[in-house]
């Protein structure tokens, strides 16, 4: 799904006369999903995924964006759609710049 927020925030950029003129980097930490991206050719194993989904490799092929790996002991989005340890949360909100207001504002 980011490769459609890409789309809108690109456009909407456009629309100020700050268009980017370079790929959109989108971060990923499933090797299989950029792989598929990048390989056009239909193997047995990826003939039932609906052409809709193909979407994203021809944003790909296009340059209009690049995915690029990402190990998900890195990924922060986890901290926005996961349960995660408390040692893990901590550590991604404090490389967020999330304040905890419950200890009077530090970071």
């Amino acid at each position: 799904m980011g490769q459609q927020q890409a789309l809108w925030l690109r456009k909407l950029l456009s629309d100020f006369s700050l268009e980017q003129k370079e790929a959109t980097e989108i971060f990923c930490y499933n090797r299989s999903t950029i792989s598929m991206a990048k390989n056009h050719a239909l193997h047995g194993r990826t003939k039932h995924i609906d052409v809709h989904h193909h979407f994203i490799r021809n944003l790909a092929t296009d340059e209009t964006i690049i995915l690029k790996f990402c190990n998900t002991n890195e990924y922060m989005a986890d901290v926005f759609t996961k349960s995660l340890s408390h040692a893990k949360h901590h550590f991604f909100i404090s490389q967020l710049g999330v304040c905890d207001f419950e200890s009077r504002g530090k970071c």
